[in-house]
């Protein structure tokens, strides 16, 4: 009986080895494609993952938080270069797109606040390229910068600065020092005494790199050099201020210290120009603007930095339109020893 079962197996699988054969390879080839399958199946899964992870840092950095990195030293001691700090911009209204649009804003600025907002200087390539340069900047959370100038440096896309000017504001300045006027009253108030109450200003955060003998060297100096330039005799005072402000510079050179007082120096020449060139419709035109202080009409802010003598600010370009101001910093996120919120 077991020889005929035997015999009957092994007839069995004579006959049907060529069909086990088939089933064996058709079993291995759509294994092969199920692990295959399984592969790219979790290769999209990672790549669907990562677009949604970036859709999520990108609507974040659009209309709630977004990361923004200080190139200059405009902010010193406030903030210093390198450091990296969230901006709320849900408050003040995110733009629908970047450059394109802007919601409603659920406050207005306060005085003290410091803010982000696009440089009034700056020339875009043009809406596409900002798109691309905003979305890459935000999903990399400021550090990849693809707007540069020729040089390689970073191009002033955004700055940032503090609110201190706002609607209704009449400011001028006298050797770098502000002072706001009060038309009830006629007077004006210096800076320090105007906000020592408020708590954007705990501690006095604007910086002087120049004291008053700096300016008094500054005034001389520039007086000489557009005398000079005109053809015109000047004192051995001033060419000896010339000599005395140029040790000054070359101080603070070999110190590595901010050294560009770019405000003053501008100002100066414009008074000389203006004296020299009378003719010259636009030095006067500055001329009347600075001496009659600078006025903030509604719905924009006076943006200036912390660090007066070498800050680019709303002394050159005048006060900013609020559909122009990104957002609120609210706090430092690096270096690790400086983590914390900002005012």
């Amino acid at each position: 009986m077991s020889f005929f079962y035997n015999t009957v197996e092994i007839t069995e699988r004579f006959l049907t080895w060529r069909e086990r054969r088939k089933y064996k390879i058709k079993l291995k080839a759509k294994n092969k494609w199920k692990k295959r399958n399984t592969l790219v199946k979790k290769i999209l899964g990672i790549i669907r993952e990562i677009v949604e992870v970036v859709l999520i840092v990108l609507v974040i950095n659009q209309y709630i938080l977004q990361a923004y990195t200080i190139p200059s030293t405009s902010m010193v001691d406030t903030l210093l270069v390198r450091d990296r700090l969230i901006v709320d911009k849900f408050t003040l209204g995110p733009e629908l797109l970047p450059t394109v649009g802007k919601l409603p804003a659920l406050r207005e600025i306060k005085r003290g606040e410091i803010i982000v907002f696009e440089n009034p200087s700056y020339v875009s390539p043009g809406v596409l390229f900002e798109i691309v340069y905003r979305f890459l900047y935000m999903i990399t959370l400021g550090q990849l910068d693809i707007n540069r100038n020729p040089d390689g440096s970073p191009k002033a896309v955004l700055l940032v600065k503090r609110a201190v000017g706002v609607p209704g504001d009449i400011l001028h300045f006298v050797n770098g020092d502000l002072y706001f006027f009060i038309p009830w009253e006629g007077v004006d108030i210096a800076e320090k005494e105007l906000l020592k109450d408020n708590p954007f200003f705990r501690g006095n955060p604007s910086r002087r790199i120049f004291d008053k003998d700096y300016y008094e060297l500054l005034h001389k100096s520039i007086r000489y050099v557009f005398l000079n330039r005109a053809g015109i005799y000047s004192s051995v005072e001033d060419r000896l201020a010339v000599v005395k402000l140029q040790n000054i510079m070359e101080n603070l050179y070999e110190k590595k210290l901010p050294h560009e007082d770019s405000y003053t120096s501008s100002l100066l020449g414009y008074y000389m120009n203006i004296a020299l060139y009378p003719s010259e419709k636009q030095y006067l035109s500055y001329y009347m603007d600075v001496t009659g202080g600078i006025y903030v009409p509604p719905n924009k802010i006076l943006p200036l930095g912390d660090n007066r003598d070498n800050s680019h600010d709303g002394r050159f370009f005048g006060p900013v339109d609020n559909k122009n101001i990104l957002g609120v910093v609210i706090f430092r996120f690096w270096p690790p020893a400086r983590v914390g919120s900002v005012e």
